[in-house]
C-alpha cells in the first residue's frame, strides 16, 4: 500500500499525491520526515490539496500541470531531477527540496 511505501522511507521526506481525476492533487499519505520539513502534521496534510505546501507562483498552476498530464499523457517532470524546488513551511518560510516524481 502507499502507506507502507511512505513509512519505509522515514529517513527521506515522502508524500503520495493522488493522480486520479476525481482526487487530483490530494495528499493520500506522507511520512514524519515530510511533516517535519513542512512544519505540518499528517492530519494537516492528508486529504488536503498538495498546493498547501507549494509556494506561489507554482501553486496556482499546479492543478493545470497535473490536468495537462492526464489529458495529454505528456510528462514534464516524471523521472526527472527537479532540484532545487521549494516547500512552503507552515511558518511561511521556503524550504529548498529535491523532487522525484514517479
Amino acid at each position: 500500500t502507499t502507506d507502507t511505501i511512505v513509512q519505509k522511507q522515514e529517513d527521506q521526506a515522502a508524500v503520495i499525491i493522488s493522480g486520479s481525476q476525481s482526487t487530483l492533487g490530494i495528499v493520500n499519505s506522507c511520512n514524519a520526515a515530510f511533516c517535519r520539513l513542512s512544519g505540518r502534521t499528517r492530519q494537516d496534510l492528508e486529504g488536503q490539496n498538495v498546493n498547501v505546501v507549494i509556494p506561489e507562483p507554482w501553486s496556482c498552476h499546479h492543478g493545470e500541470f497535473m490536468e495537462s498530464y492526464l489529458r495529454t499523457g505528456t510528462a514534464h517532470i516524471l523521472n526527472k531531477d527537479r532540484s532545487p524546488l521549494f516547500v512552503r513551511h507552515s511558518s511561511g518560510y521556503l524550504v529548498p527540496i529535491g523532487l522525484q516524481v514517479k
